[in-house]
Parts: structure tokens; C-alpha cells; sequence
């Protein structure tokens, strides 16, 4: 458990992120919301491009090795963003950011789930990975308003905290021990041949291309609602500037608490009834959106902050248990990738679209898209809701 208490500090660490609150306000300072929709392009399109060769080298060179190395770019990029002195080194600093934390993304997981492995403890994945969601969103929250203070002192100061902390966590990776796994000598037709075949892990059965399929339909729409849709409804529910601070706080809290209390019902046996009725209460959630007005708006948002976690722990937990060891940390990426990029190809439309439908009605829309999504999961995986020998916090 050694790996695991690291990593659950090491996720604390990577999500200091002191500017939460005020990245907007600082990317502005570059050129004007223009240049917020650069970076944001920046941002989107180096992220999708990334994902898929990252998780490779986390399989090839060794996770530990990659993780350090994950931490030391994000930071070190975290700090050339606070001292950029025009939008060109903006724009570098935000892609070496995006490829740190590509890095990172699939191989941190990876790591964890193998070091349970080792242990005859992957059974405890979920409760640990509900833990890290709890603790993500409440560093996020604390970070975010210490970071609003900071920039009244100057502007710079949230970014450069930022990559201090994370670098240092760079430093608290090299505790971590690498599991003990085949490796292959890296060279570019290894390196190639890595990705082709840990995508394929997410398709290598008929079952497992099913699921696959409707998990990516979901945690597609989880990703556009978390990323900006449900900050547009707040807007259109009636919150005003101090309710939508406020607002902000109670869902990253209520998260926290969420993700907690799953980890515990996973352990216990009932991770994939759980799974099941979050993504009902999701879709719910969506499609009643046009019919609520500002309390029930914000309840519905608050459903989803509840269901969310749930969602995303289940299905990495799900995926870790379907892919062989030595593919792991590309496979995620790979799910990662393809999760990202209908996102990065509909966000622009979704958003614009609220400009000529109420954002009550475009969210029913992606409601039905999502129930879709839901439907597979029942059809195919009904029968398997009753036995109860496999209705584990892994198996979802």
C-alpha cells in the first residue's frame, strides 16, 4: 500500500491549482477574450494530440520514470506560464503543461491499479480512486480561492505556486517503486506497435467493444457537461455572479462527499447497482432540464455533480480490470483520446448553440444522446445485475 499512499498525496499535489479562479482573467491579459479562445484551442487541440503516444512510454519506459517526469514538465510549465511575457510563450508553456499531464493521466492510474494488483488488493481500486476524486475537488476548491486572493497581490503568483507545488511533487514521485512487469526495449517500432495494440485492448472482445462503445457515449457527454455546459445553465437557471461563486463551492463539495461515500459502497459489493443508477440519475437529470426552473435548475447540476464521480470511478475501474498489464497505462490513454475528441469537435457547436436555443433545451438533447448511451449498458448487461457473485466495485 506503500505506492498507494503516495499516489493518493501525489493526486492532492498535481490539482493545487492556484489559478482555477482567475485563468480567464489572466489569459485575457494577453491579448483580450480573443486570446482566451487561442489558448483554449491550444489547449484542446495539444491535449487530444498528445493523449494517445503518452500513455506508450508510461508502458515501455516504466511508470514510476514517467511519472516524475510528468510532474517536473507540468510544473516547470506552470512557472514559464506565470512569468510568459507574450502570447507566444502563452501558447509554449500551455502545450509543454498538456504534455506533462498527458504523461501523467494514463500511467497514473496504471500504477495504482497494478500496485494494488501486486497486492491481492485490486478489489480496494475504487474506494482508493473515489478517495482521489474527493480530494481532488476539495484541493481544487481550497486552491481556487487562496489563488483569487493572490492575484490581488499579482497576477503571476496563482501560476507560479502552481508549478512550485507541482514540481515538488515531481520530487515525491521518486519514492515510488515500480511493479515488477515485462518491458520491452523501447525503439520506435516497439513504441508504434505499443499503441496499436493497447487501443485494441479496449476492443478485443465483442463484449468489451460493446461496453467500451457505450461507456465512451457517456463519458463523452459527462466531459461537455462538466467543461461548460452546466456552468452555461447556472447562467441561464437565474444564478447571479455571487450565487454561481457559491454554487461553485457547494458542487465541488458535494462531489467530494459523493465520490467518498461510492468508494465505501463499491468495497462493500455494490459498485455496479451504484454505477447503474448514477448514470440513470444523470440522464434524468439532463432531460428534465427544460421543465425546472431555478431551484430545481440547480438541483439538477447538483445531480449530476453526484452521479459524476460515480461514473468516472466505475469506468476506470472497468477498463484497468479488462486490460492486460503491460498495455494498461496506452489503453487508458487511448480511452482518454477518444473520449476527448468528439468533445473537442462538438463543444464549439454545443456552446454556439446556446446563443440561438435556451441551454435548458440543448442539455434535453444531449439528455437523449446519453440515455442512448444508458440503454446499451442495460441491454447488454442486464442479465448480469443479478448475479451477485460478480456485483463487485470492479466489475461494472
Amino acid at each position: 500500500m506503500r505506492n498507494a499512499k503516495i499516489l493518493v498525496l501525489l493526486n492532492s499535489v498535481y490539482y493545487a491549482w492556484f489559478w482555477l479562479g482567475v485563468w480567464v482573467l489572466y489569459y485575457s491579459r494577453f491579448g483580450g477574450f480573443a486570446a482566451v479562445g487561442i489558448l483554449e484551442t491550444v489547449m484542446i487541440v495539444s491535449t487530444i494530440i498528445f493523449e494517445i503516444p503518452t500513455g506508450a512510454i508510461g508502458d515501455l519506459l516504466g511508470k514510476k520514470k514517467t511519472l516524475i517526469v510528468a510532474y517536473i514538465l507540468s510544473g516547470i510549465s506552470n512557472i514559464w506560464m506565470g512569468f510568459a511575457p507574450n502570447l507566444l510563450h502563452m501558447c509554449l508553456s500551455l502545450v509543454l503543461m498538456n504534455f506533462g499531464g498527458a504523461l501523467r493521466s494514463g500511467t497514473f492510474e496504471a500504477l495504482l491499479y497494478e500496485s494494488l494488483k501486486a497486492e491481492g488488493k485490486e478489489t480496494r481500486y475504487t474506494k482508493i480512486l473515489s478517495s482521489m476524486t474527493a480530494s481532488r475537488l476539495i484541493t481544487l476548491s481550497i486552491a481556487g480561492i487562496i489563488g483569487g486572493y493572490l492575484y490581488q497581490f499579482s497576477p503571476q503568483l496563482p501560476f507560479i505556486l502552481t508549478g512550485v507545488v507541482i514540481t515538488l511533487g515531481g520530487l515525491l514521485s521518486i519514492f515510488l517503486q515500480d511493479v515488477a512487469e515485462e518491458q520491452e526495449s523501447f525503439s520506435l517500432t516497439t513504441y508504434l506497435k505499443q499503441n496499436v495494440k493497447g487501443t485494441k485492448e479496449l476492443f478485443k472482445t465483442k463484449e468489451i467493444a460493446v461496453r467500451t462503445g457505450a461507456l465512451l457515449l457517456i463519458m463523452v457527454v459527462v466531459l461537455i457537461m462538466y467543461e461548460g455546459l452546466n456552468d452555461i445553465l447556472s447562467v441561464g437557471f437565474g444564478f447571479t455572479e455571487v450565487q454561481l461563486g457559491i454554487f461553485a463551492a457547494v458542487l465541488g463539495l458535494v462531489g467530494a462527499g459523493s465520490s467518498m461515500l461510492a468508494g465505501r459502497f463499491s468495497e462493500k459489493g455494490y459498485g455496479r447497482m451504484l454505477y447503474l443508477w448514477a448514470i440513470i440519475m444523470y440522464g434524468v437529470s439532463l432531460v428534465i432540464s427544460p421543465f425546472v426552473g431555478f431551484l430545481l435548475g440547480g438541483a439538477t447540476i447538483l445531480l449530476r455533480n453526484i452521479a459524476g464521480p460515480i461514473i468516472e470511478n466505475e469506468t476506470s475501474a472497468f477498463l484497468n480490470e479488462k486490460v492486460e498489464s503491460r498495455y494498461r497505462a496506452t489503453a487508458l490513454s487511448a480511452f482518454s483520446m477518444l473520449k476527448s475528441l468528439p468533445y473537442a469537435m462538438s463543444i464549439y457547436l454545443i456552446s454556439a448553440a446556446t446563443d440561438f436555443f435556451p441551454p435548458a433545451w440543448v442539455a434535453f438533447s444531449i439528455g437523449c444522446f446519453f440515455a442512448f448511451g444508458v440503454l446499451i449498458n442495460w441491454i447488454v448487461f442486464r442479465p448480469k445485475v443479478h448475479d451477485a457473485s460478480e456485483m463487485d466495485g470492479v466489475k461494472v
